[in-house]
């Protein structure tokens, strides 16, 4: 295999002229992406230059670099795809060569197009293998980025000990630079490839300010400065792998990242079953580590991306999933630490198998339930439109007080200051239901008293009762029996018709036609959903149990739950449009005050 790498790499080192990736960004991705146009729409005059094997050439390349750096399996799956691809390419040229020969140009072009085909799709899943040998290469470089230069800072002082750390880390550094270099090949965004080569840069001259600085220590260990020196250049270094890692991170997509990483966490996993089976505490250590490694990188970078998202339902999902999962990796962490002493005991193989289950299903199950997460994402939902119900907004930037309620009220209250007493508010919501007329609005003032509390906790009441009923379906949580779970269903109807009611109050306020009649729809089909949920709840009362109709009724109950979702954003619009009542009490933002994220729904 080693020498298949070798043999290739030497034949297109002669067509590139370097054995160097190319200094411009996005030379990888940009290579692909002009490989697939050529393939998408195959024209003979094009096909038959050598645009085509300019474009291969480059991409097998990349791949052959790449693969000498990876381990056994992953090099050898980039070797058979781009083995498949060269063969491909010759196929073609030779289909193209020989095409002026035919007689029939239409029987020639369809072939010519079920290959170009062919080798679309194979290009498109080589460019998949590379991304995950690249993830690979970005874990096992950079997980460990700081340990090196921890112990040669912390030994710098021993001459014996000096050497041999000082190589490792040389080396370990030289093994990042040239990893940043492969992510920098498929870095399509200019700022980012900006930042990531300067962080580069200065990477490189923390190196060469290292060696003298540990020349001085070794002199003179009892030197303070050059200590303190050492130190300095110890956490330059974390802080900058720290950023380069996030730059890493914005080159893929989080759906993309989040995928491959479950797919390595399912594969180490079934390396551990098989390590446990065979009593292997050495192999079960190491797949068991990489597992542990794959699912930190996992919590840290979806952290990370929390910083960076807008959206305030997301964000909470994803707070939850981390919490879960933080507490999922020092649960597998203790069970390993045990099993590898106990590998022939029974029990302790159990508990760890438990325990590596119990990892494996929180990114599996957790990250894409509504369901689990509901009680998060739509308490913080109507938050914010009680939030935006109490609030105005102009180009000056006012705000009521009612910003002090969302979910992560902790964050927000350092950072938005009150605007007036929680007594004054309550008086501001009596006095505008008071204004409402006629009998409905005082129906719905009656049913809506107690303003964003008691919505809050209607929403949360939902969400539990959500929980429930998908346990129900595994034969988990408080729910045994068909009555509890259809009267569980029955007040999920009922607390949707609350949010019918707060929707159409909402629209009625609201000056701008447009949102006001897209609040109005999502409020009709709200009710809508409710009503059909009230009737299947009914006919599942009289029916026999059967698993087909308890899914069908946990089913509707979950279009209910995103319908009031989508009746919550639709709030959030509404309410920016909110008519001026003269008793309300509006006071002036800080000037120094900022929003918390990019688009606050606070922010005009």
């Amino acid at each position: 295999m080693d020498r298949t790498i070798q043999e290739l790499v030497s034949l297109l080192v002669n067509s590139t002229g370097s054995k160097e990736l190319q200094d411009r960004h996005g030379t990888f991705s940009h290579h692909v992406h002009r490989l697939l146009a050529l393939l998408n729409h195959p024209d003979p005059v094009h096909l038959s230059d050598s645009e085509l094997s300019t474009h291969v050439e480059a991409v097998v390349f990349h791949c052959m670099l790449l693969a000498e750096m990876c381990r056994a399996d992953l090099k050898q799956d980039l070797v058979k795809r781009c083995c498949v691809l060269l063969r491909l390419r010759k196929s073609i040229c030779c289909h193209i060569s020989q095409q002026e020969g035919w007689t029939m140009p239409s029987w020639g072009e369809s072939s010519l197009q079920e290959k170009c085909h062919t080798m679309g799709k194979e290009v498109e899943d080589l460019d998949k293998a590379v991304l995950k040998a690249t993830l690979h290469q970005i874990l096992n470089t950079f997980s460990e980025a700081k340990e090196p230069l921890r112990q040669l800072v912390e030994e710098g002082g021993l001459l014996k000990k000096l050497q041999p750390l000082t190589a490792t880390f040389f080396a370990h550094a030289q093994q990042m630079l040239r990893v940043a270099d492969f992510v920098l090949a498929r870095c399509t965004k200019t700022r980012t490839a900006r930042e990531i080569h300067d962080s580069l840069e200065y990477l490189k001259s923390l190196l060469a300010s290292l060696p003298p600085a540990l020349t001085e220590m070794s002199r003179n260990p009892t030197h303070m400065s050059t200590a303190q020196q050492l130190q300095s250049l110890y956490h330059a270094w974390a802080g900058t792998t720290e950023s380069l890692l996030q730059c890493f991170e914005e080159t893929v997509s989080m759906h993309e990242f989040l995928k491959l990483s479950i797919q390595e966490m399912a594969k180490h996993k079934e390396w551990c079953d098989k390590a446990l089976q065979s009593q292997d505490p050495k192999r079960l250590s190491k797949h068991a580590t990489s597992l542990t490694s794959w699912a930190r990188w996992v919590a840290e970078a979806a952290a990370r991306y929390v910083d960076r998202t807008t959206d305030p339902i997301f964000r909470n999902g994803l707070l939850v999933w981390i919490e879960q999962l933080a507490k999922a990796i020092l649960e597998l962490k203790a069970a390993k630490a045990l099993c590898t002493e106990q590998c022939s005991c029974l029990q302790t193989r159990d508990v760890f198998s438990r325990t590596m289950s119990c990892l494996m299903d929180t990114p599996r199950a957790d990250l894409l339930s509504v369901a689990d997460h509901l009680l998060v994402l739509t308490s913080d939902a109507v938050d914010s439109a009680s939030q935006l119900f109490q609030s105005h907004q102009d180009k000056r930037h006012l705000h009521l007080d009612s910003i002090e309620g969302r979910v992560d009220s902790a964050a927000l209250q350092a950072a938005i200051p009150p605007l007036y007493s929680p007594k004054t508010a309550s008086e501001t919501r009596s006095t505008f239901f008071a204004s409402s007329p006629g009998k409905q609005e005082r129906e719905d003032r009656e049913r809506m008293q107690g303003g964003a509390s008691r919505m809050s906790q209607m929403t949360k009441d939902m969400a539990v009762r959500m929980l429930h009923m998908t346990q129900f379906l595994r034969k988990k949580g408080p729910i045994t029996s068909k009555e509890q779970l259809v009267a569980c269903a029955k007040q999920i109807a009922s607390d949707g018709q609350a949010f019918v009611t707060f929707g159409r109050i909402i629209a009625k306020m609201c000056l701008d036609k447009r949102c006001s009649a897209e609040l109005l729809c999502a409020t009709e089909q709200t009710h809508t959903i409710s009503s059909q949920l009230t009737i299947v709840a009914r006919v599942k009362a009289v029916t026999a149990e059967s698993k087909s109709s308890s899914e069908l009724l946990v089913s509707n109950a979950q279009n209910l739950i995103q319908a009031v979702l989508h009746l919550l954003k639709a709030t959030e619009a509404a309410c920016i449009k909110l008519v001026h009542f003269p008793f309300h009490i509006w006071r002036v933002a800080a000037p120094h005050w900022r929003p918390l994220f990019g688009n606050s729904p606070c922010q005009s």
